[in-house]
């Protein structure tokens, strides 16, 4: 007899009536108002609607009742994501997950790993290899919910928003590690090796920028190409994407108009991310720092109190928003 066939016959009719009066179920978030009460049965209308509410609202979603709200506080605690990543769907909204985000910047390193080995694990919610072998027949009658509702086109915003914030997270987990890896291999290091700052005022941007597309005048080229149909774009709310490449007047406390210091970092670390700048110059070591000092002279621009803003930039909520641009105008063009 096949795994199947036994798991088949250990579900009960008692967990079958039960799991289909309450087919999936709202999990809150942060405080984050509820939806009403879900249909009396999956075989009644409503649930693509109640999904709909639940995914407005930035709530998650579960299989199985009982969880307890999900806050920022408790999400990475290792018995809770460990949860959160096997039974939860994450339909979280922009503003929980960016919160995450900053979140995870806040982690020391054993935490950061420990979070990368269990998402690794569970990276996806009531995975069929474990659903098909468990005792748990509950669990074992949700991996049959997870074949129905995929083959439903309504309810394909369940699956597509909660693999979208995974890899977001997951992506921002590893940025962590990496970072906490340099930082221990500049502790190691010093400052030895690295351009001063009396020779960074020697350097034009384009020194920096590797000749990705057949040479660094090329490549610089494409770069502000890149960016500046984003221009004017919406950022959040009334915020707008400005000319970077360009000199950007301040406001009217002196400083850069909101947005300005996020657009700027996120656009040099997308394209660090992606290789197009040089780690090493005439033997001395290339640092994010050296590269937006260079940048900021060429479009003469400014970051007031820079190494405090630039230390703390995953934690803006501008730059992480302009890094998602990047990644989206970055699907239709080769880079």
């Amino acid at each position: 007899m096949s795994l199947r066939k036994k798991e088949k016959a250990a579900i009960g009719f008692h967990t079958v009536g039960m799991s289909m009066k309450y087919y999936f179920v709202e999990v809150p978030v942060a405080g984050r108002n509820k939806s009403t009460s879900p249909p009396s049965s999956i075989l009644a209308e409503g649930y693509p609607q109640y999904l709909n509410s639940i995914c407005r609202n930035g709530n998650a979603v579960s299989f199985i009742r009982g969880f307890l709200e999900i806050t920022l506080d408790n999400f990475f605690l290792p018995k809770n994501l460990e949860l959160n990543t096997r039974y939860i769907f994450w339909t979280f909204d922009d503003w929980f997950v960016a919160d995450l985000k900053n979140k995870i910047y806040k982690l020391p390193g054993n935490e950061v790993d420990n979070c990368i080995n269990i998402l690794s694990q569970h990276f996806t919610p009531y995975d069929d290899r474990e659903t098909l072998v468990t005792e748990d027949s509950e669990i074992a009658f949700c991996y049959r919910k997870k074949y129905v509702m995929q083959q439903k086109v309504q309810y394909a915003k369940l699956f597509s928003i909660d693999r979208q914030n995974r890899e977001l997270i997951r992506e921002t987990l590893l940025n962590r590690q990496v970072q906490l890896s340099g930082q221990e291999h500049d502790a190691e290091n010093n400052t030895a090796g690295h351009i001063n700052t009396e020779e960074q005022q020697g350097y034009e941007f384009v020194d920096f920028i590797k000749p990705v597309k057949g040479s660094a005048e090329v490549t610089y080229k494409f770069m502000k190409e890149f960016f500046l149909p984003l221009v004017d774009a919406q950022i959040s709310g009334s915020v707008r994407v400005k000319n970077i490449f360009s000199s950007i007047a301040p406001d009217g406390n002196d400083a850069n108009p909101r947005g300005v210091n996020g657009t700027i970092m996120a656009f040099i670390d997308f394209f660090d991310n992606h290789e197009y700048f040089e780690r090493t110059h005439n033997g001395k070591q290339v640092l994010y720092r050296d590269i937006l000092v260079s940048f900021l002279a060429f479009t003469k621009n400014k970051i007031g109190n820079m190494d405090t803003i630039v230390g703390k930039r995953e934690a803006d909520i501008y730059y992480n928003l302009m890094l998602s641009k990047f990644k989206n105008r970055s699907r239709s063009l080769r880079l």
